[in-house]
């Protein structure tokens, strides 16, 4: 009866932190890579990757680090710094600066910072999309599009880390080159198949 009794305590104890966890992770801010999963449907096509931001707090800046793609699979589209486009979070509210500290490099599939912040006294909060990459599709393969750290600041206070989800980008063969003849070669057993049976049926069939 004593251990039934300490037990009780012991769950309204874990179901308070349950209760406050899952609370804690609703309030904060959420970076991610948009869609989380796409396909491009052959080599040297264009494609976009949006960074949106969910439940941001009063802020003036973010600032992303160690951008991260496969660059066998895809790369820039611009092969440079024009290939980040600012998102209308912040410039819809206030004039702008920023966006990029040191040249991306292509080789590697890797931006170092990213970043913006209002030039005078704007602030914003809530969702939106913070950038757009440009991309273009490069090989058949996977890769992912992986940021290593986010920042939020509000003036010079720092703000808590966002939750960061990452994307894949998976880029298939085109149809025409793969998959046509595995569909002629389908197609043209089933007709054999069913040419096949339609013959055995007429042979059975025995004429009064």
């Amino acid at each position: 009866m004593k251990n039934k009794i300490l037990l009780l305590p012991c769950l309204f104890l874990i179901c308070i932190i349950l209760i406050g966890t899952r609370t804690a992770n609703a309030d904060g801010s959420i970076i991610a890579v948009v869609p989380s999963s796409q396909s491009v449907n052959a080599p040297d096509l264009l494609f976009t990757v949006n960074f949106t931001i969910t439940g941001a707090p009063i802020m003036t800046q973010w600032i992303i680090r160690n951008i991260t793609w496969n660059p066998d699979v895809c790369e820039l589209q611009t092969l440079n710094k024009s290939s980040f486009v600012e998102g209308p979070f912040m410039k819809s509210v206030g004039s702008t600066t920023g966006l990029m500290t040191k040249a991306p490099d292509n080789v590697t599939g890797r931006a170092p910072e990213v970043f913006v912040g209002f030039m005078g006294s704007d602030t914003v909060s809530g969702d939106g999309v913070l950038m757009t990459i440009k991309f273009r599709s490069k090989a058949v393969g996977y890769s992912n599009v992986s940021m290593q750290i986010a920042y939020l600041l509000n003036g010079l206070d720092s703000l808590p880390n966002p939750t960061l989800q990452n994307g894949t980008v998976t880029v298939i063969p085109e149809f025409s080159n793969v998959l046509l003849p595995i569909f002629l070669v389908a197609t043209t057993m089933i007709a054999y198949i069913a040419a096949t049976l339609t013959r055995k049926r007429r042979a059975q069939i025995r004429v009064p």
